[in-house]
């Protein structure tokens, strides 16, 4: 349905912020908006804090939605986390 690509401040639920590039998209699923996808930072940065919980991402354009980090994949040189999407898409 729709999709976003681009640069994400993510907020952990300790308040930690930490930008991301972000690859999201919507679809329906059983007649209902759906969207997940994925966030990679390139520094090594813990989102640890945020695996199982929801965090918030806000776009370039100041629009916000809530997450829900899983499937952590942890790296030398960067880490990959899936989403989930809670509410409305922030695109």
């Amino acid at each position: 349905m729709a999709t976003y690509s681009g640069p994400v401040t993510l907020t952990l639920p300790n308040g930690t912020e930490v930008e991301v590039s972000a690859a999201l998209h919507s679809f329906l699923e059983n007649n209902l908006r759906t969207w997940r996808g994925t966030l990679t930072v390139d520094r090594p940065a813990s989102l640890w804090d945020g695996v199982g919980q929801t965090c918030t991402i806000r776009t370039m354009d100041g629009d916000t939605g809530e997450v829900v980090l899983s499937d952590f994949q942890p790296g030398s040189e960067s880490e990959v986390a899936e989403v989930t999407g809670r509410g409305p898409a922030p695109f």
